[in-house]
């Protein structure tokens, strides 16, 4: 699960005004949250800003396994010291702020960078006995009508 970078459009296509950051982080931690919740055979109800959710409960397909890993991809500060303190595996997307174009990020690579979202990671797992795995996302997307030269 990685925090949402959906367009302001996307939004709009469905009725909705696309959160700022932090309605989006709450959003995501919200969903995470019922999302674990329900994997473990819990009845979700949730009334909030971010997430509406009545006496939900996952019926089927039951997991094959008794508890389901959660893997949060983000490189938000708060997000980060969440997953530090629930996820299983944290992965560092390496995402900016969003461009003007609703689509691209800045890319937050440097060492410097990298150095600061691993201790935000780390701040989230103090305490824990099992602190989560480590993985990056590294990828760059262009559209190009000639991908050989792009390549």
């Amino acid at each position: 699960m990685s925090a949402p970078v959906t367009p302001p459009g996307e939004w709009r296509a469905v009725g909705r005004e696309r959160p700022d950051v932090a309605g989006r982080v709450r959003r995501c931690v919200a969903v995470a949250e019922a999302v674990r919740a329900l994997l473990v055979g819990t009845s979700v109800t949730v009334d909030a800003a971010e997430l509406t959710v009545h006496d939900a409960v996952l019926r089927a397909p039951r997991p094959v396994q008794d508890r389901i890993p959660l893997t949060m991809g983000t490189a938000n500060s708060t997000l980060l010291r969440w997953a530090g303190g629930h996820a299983d595996v944290v992965g560092l997307t390496g995402f900016g702020r969003t461009l003007a174009d609703g689509h691209q990020h800045e890319a937050r690579w440097r060492a410097d960078q990298i150095e600061a979202q691993l201790a935000c990671v780390a701040a989230g797992a103090a305490g824990r006995t099992d602190p989560p795995a480590l993985e990056a996302l590294v990828q760059t997307v262009v559209a190009t009508p000639d991908a050989a030269p792009t390549a």
